[in-house]
């Protein structure tokens, strides 16, 4: 298993957004504050902070909570990356997983030979400690707007 550190979600951040974001979509994305976290019920999780007049500042967070393949990382950091593309892009969806946001996500499956979900089967995966673990888990990216 790989060792999550914000160095490698930096590194892997700068490779998904040229060869995805830019390069598919035409639009560089910013770049984020990155955060590992050890949160159990989520992989990673998108949010941003509006400030005054400088625009938005945005954080991703991912887990190392769970033992994770390199793949399966890159897939979680990509679906937060979708989730920060939406905002910036300042496109509307029905939901958090809506509509367009599963649009982008399969395109990127597909062209991109990933496999990201809105949920994950975590019930294989080993954990850092001695903790149980669900047998599904959410992969909550929902955009978490905070206010000042």
């Amino acid at each position: 298993m790989i060792q999550l550190t914000e160095k490698w979600i930096n590194t892997n951040f700068d490779i998904l957004n040229e060869k995805i974001f830019n390069s598919f979509y035409g639009c560089k994305l910013p770049k984020p504050k990155f955060v590992v976290s050890r949160a159990k019920n989520t992989l990673g999780l998108f949010h941003y902070l509006k400030m005054d007049h400088t625009g938005y500042s945005y954080v991703i967070k991912i887990s190392k909570y769970y033992n994770r393949s390199e793949k399966e990382l890159i897939d979680t950091l990509c679906h937060e990356m979708i989730h920060e593309y939406i905002q910036y892009n300042n496109i509307h969806d029905n939901n958090a997983h809506g509509t367009k946001f599963c649009r982008m996500m399969g395109e990127i499956n597909c062209n991109y030979d990933m496999h990201m979900s809105v949920r994950s089967d975590i019930s294989n995966v080993t954990i850092s400690n001695d903790y149980s673990k669900p047998t599904k888990l959410i992969v909550k990216s929902n955009v978490e707007k905070i206010s000042k």
